[in-house]
């Protein structure tokens, strides 16, 4: 061959590899990027979660105090009696000294009204500087990439601001735990840096302010939780790991003696807390509780399971920072984790000492604040050993792996359960914020707010007098006084709405009622801001907040924005009153319906062959309208027999059917008898084919037997289903607001609603509403259209008003009639 041959050959052969390298090359840097890219979706998934926690946090929002904030409005009462002194700053709460929380506290009651808005701001800028310590020092470590520690930084982010720690970020007071944690972390992060300013003579005045720094944040952890005493053991450990001097080891230690012997002078023990010698008599226990306390979301999953998953990962850190302490120089971030960890670690060994034979840690959900941030310093140690010290990329990725895995299975599925719970919270404490409002001693919605309910609401006056909290704002309307003139009462056309249900309170120091209905703002198409009670001088005597659903009320106005039309709240002196709705403008209220004012069914009885009605709405007798048809044995039934729109009586008596055709209350001429059923069978009415006329059936042992075409006799126009059992109570409504006559069966206690076809299957509606041995009743007990269920217990009517088809204190309880008496809801 010769040689340009030779020499083209080549040149193809060169272009071909060329070719063939050209598509590696170009994929490259897009395999490259797949873990930054991996990195920036986890970080967003992050933000969100992060954002979520936020957002409940604004909407659980309330200036009230909650839980352990009242022992500090008791000692406000002192204050502005005179009884103050500078000691009360150290006065004990619990086993605490909250010097600084305090401060927190009494800055936001002094300057800005009590409206807890500051402090609880406070609270998350003082975990976002926590976080940020972390997030800090992760950004300086070059032995990471740039998509790892976006990774690292994300997890971290996602530890301290996830719906775990829900219970510190919403509750004023607890800005004890964030603070005591957030100041330990400083104080040992300071003591690092000054430990890096020794020796360096240009440094010394940087290293003398991070030693006071050191000091300064130890002491704000001491009186912040009583855990804070065990951060100067860990401080005067640390120091010596970094070989600080001996007079910086000293002064550390006289500073934190001195701090502790301030702290237990005066100091008494708690009634009810554990003793630390009983608990040393279960050592098995006590390792159970720290092992839970280090893994509190998988404890709640199981107690046991998280105690082993706790003691389990302090085991490996420990024999990390063991492996570590060994090899020198340690990076400033490795240092501070394990710092950190043993103070943790030693809050878990004291808080099982004292809270053993208390609660298990998992029911307390503040200390799930520290373990995110023992969490996070495992992970770091963790990356650090398979990173810094044994370079291993498949260790470190693994643990990564784990930490992310951790996260999915435990964090996330525990920050959506929180979350959601405290939406539920959030309707709770605004009716907790409705009853002070209104001046109602109600015990169970104030017990959301504080245990001891009577020891809330007798200190409620110190915020009304002093115009803090939810009285913050004075030009709020107030209980008790008069409507100002800025308020124009609108006509009734600009809402719509009712006041449905009234329900005493009882041994309430400051009597009132608990009251409900729905209400909707037709200029705006909304629900009104608020609704107000008002007696006929234009005093105001309750209000109540928007915090039910009504899908009745939707379904009646085909308008599903009405679902949140459902409020709540409490009134005084309810006689006389009118509910008025504030309307979106904030200045008009416009006068709702009471109860009394709008159609609905009346409520009968049967008492052997006696016929008595009452008003649905109030349960009182009207002996006018009572009469006698039938014998006492009969089972009383109603209905439209003849198409005209009136509802009349009837009887069914061993498969024998007697209407009251002419509606006169006795067994005449003009009256009718049907034979359909027999004796055993339970008489059922409806109109089955919609034609406008109630027609007759028999419920038997199950099967329902529909005189469908209504020719009032058992022959081809008759129709059977099988539905329910032998020992079912049939029923008949409307249940979806569709006009159409549906059946259903009640089953001790549970009702099984059929959707239209007749068939008792997983499509049908559930509900458990009654107890067995009630007489089951339906109606459209608010006039709305839609059927609902109810109950006949002894005398009493429990009705399902707002729909929901579940009990509920503001379902009613109606008394009339007595035990043996048959109960029927009388339609309109």
């Amino acid at each position: 061959m010769s040689k340009p041959a030779i020499k083209k050959l080549k040149d193809k052969i060169a272009a071909e590899a060329a070719l063939d390298t050209m598509p590696a090359a170009e994929a490259a840097p897009i395999a490259s990027q797949a873990p930054m890219i991996w990195a920036i979706a986890f970080s967003a998934g992050a933000a969100l979660l992060v954002l979520s926690t936020i957002v409940i946090v604004i909407r659980t929002y309330t200036p009230l105090p909650k839980w352990d904030h009242w022992a500090e409005i008791l000692w406000l009462r002192y204050y502005y009696a005179g009884q103050w002194q500078i000691s009360d700053l150290w006065r004990q709460h619990n086993e605490h000294r909250i010097l600084f929380p305090r401060l927190f506290l009494w800055t936001d009651w002094f300057y800005f009204q009590g409206r807890n808005i500051f402090v609880l701001c406070c609270i998350l800028l003082l975990q976002a500087g926590h976080a940020w310590i972390f997030i800090r020092e992760i950004r300086l470590w070059k032995e990471l990439s740039a998509a790892v520690r976006l990774t690292v930084i994300s997890i971290v982010v996602v530890l301290f601001f996830s719906g775990a720690n829900l219970d510190n970020f919403t509750w004023p007071f607890q800005i004890s735990f964030i603070l005591s944690f957030y100041a330990g972390t400083v104080s040992l992060y300071a003591l690092i840096r000054y430990a890096e300013k020794i020796g360096k003579r240009k440094a010394r005045l940087a290293g003398a302010g991070w030693f006071a720094a050191a000091v300064g944040s130890g002491i704000v952890a001491t009186y912040s939780l009583s855990n804070g005493i065990l951060l100067w053991p860990v401080l005067l450990l640390t120091g010596f790991v970094l070989r600080v001097s001996r007079r910086a080891l000293l002064t550390i230690g006289v500073i934190g003696g001195l701090a502790i012997a301030q702290y237990f002078y005066g100091y008494h023990l708690i009634a009810g807390h554990g003793n630390a010698i009983d608990a040393l008599k279960h050592p098995i226990a006590v390792l159970s509780f720290i092992g839970a306390y280090l893994a509190i979301p998988v404890a709640r999953v199981d107690h046991l399971v998280g105690a082993i998953v706790g003691l389990a990962l302090l085991a490996a850190s420990a024999w990390t920072a063991f492996r570590m302490l060994h090899r020198r120089p340690l990076p400033r971030l490795m240092i501070l984790s394990m710092g950190v960890m043993l103070y943790i670690t030693a809050t878990a060994v004291i808080t099982a000492m004292g809270r053993l034979a208390v609660a298990t840690p998992e029911a307390s959900l503040r200390y799930a604040t520290p373990v995110s941030i023992f969490w996070a310093c495992a992970l770091l140690l963790g990356l650090s050993e398979a990173e810094t010290f044994r370079p291993n990329p498949a260790v470190a990725a693994a643990v990564l792996a784990t930490a992310i895995t951790g996260l999915i299975v435990t964090i996330v599925p525990m920050h959506a359960e929180r979350c959601a719970a405290f939406l539920q919270l959030a309707d709770t404490i605004r009716v907790a914020e409705v009853a002070v409002r209104s001046d109602v001693d109600a015990k169970v919605q104030i017990a959301a707010i504080y245990p001891d309910p009577e020891f809330a609401f007798s200190l409620i006056d110190v915020l009304r007098t002093h115009q803090r909290s939810i009285f913050a704002n004075t030009a709020e309307l107030a209980s008790g006084t008069q409507l100002p003139s800025e308020y124009l009462v609108v006509k009734r056309d600009s809402c719509r709405g009712t006041w449905e249900l009234t329900a005493s309170l009882e041994n309430a120091s400051r009597p009132g009622a608990s009251v409900s209905g729905w209400a909707w703002d037709n200029v705006a198409n909304r629900r009104p801001e608020r609704i107000v009670f008002m007696d006929d001088g234009q005093y105001i005597r309750g209000f109540a907040a928007f915090t039910r659903t009504r899908e009745d009320v939707a379904a009646a106005f085909r308008n599903t924005r009405m679902t949140s039309s459902g409020w709540y709240g409490f009134a005084q002196g309810i006689p006389g009153l009118r509910a008025y709705a504030l309307l979106s403008d904030g200045r008009s209220l416009c006068p709702l319906n009471n109860a009394s004012e709008v159609s609905g069914p009346m409520i009968a009885l049967f008492r052997k062959s006696q016929w008595m009605f009452a008003s649905q709405k109030n349960g009182h007798w009207e002996p006018e309208r009572s009469f006698y048809f039938g014998f006492p044995d009969d089972i009383p039934v109603t209905g439209d027999w003849d198409g005209s729109g009136v509802i009349r009586a009837g009887v069914y008596r061993k498969g024998q059917w007697f209407l009251d055709l002419n509606n006169n209350g006795r067994w005449d001429e003009g009256d009718r008898q049907i034979f359909f059923g027999l004796p055993d069978d339970l008489p059922v009415v409806g109109d089955w084919n919609h034609s406008g006329v109630t027609k007759v059936g028999v419920f038997r042992k199950g099967t329902w037997i529909l005189d469908w075409k209504g020719e009032q006799r058992f022959g081809s126009g008759a129709r059977q289903f099988t539905f329910g059992a032998a020992g079912d109570l049939p029923v008949v409504g409307d249940w979806d607001g569709s006009g159409v006559t549906r059946i259903g069966v009640y089953r001790r206690g549970e009702w099984f609603l059929d959707n239209g076809d007749f068939q008792l299957d997983s499509r049908d509606q559930t509900a458990a509403f009654g107890l067995p041995g009630d007489q089951p009743v339906t109606g459209n007990w608010n006039g709305l259209g839609l059927t609902k269920i109810g109950v006949f217990r002894n005398g009493q009517w429990i009705l399902d008003i707002d729909g929901k088809r579940t009990w509920d204190p503001q379902d009613g309880s109606i008394p009339f009639g007595l035990p043996g008496d048959v109960a029927i809801p009388w339609k309109k």
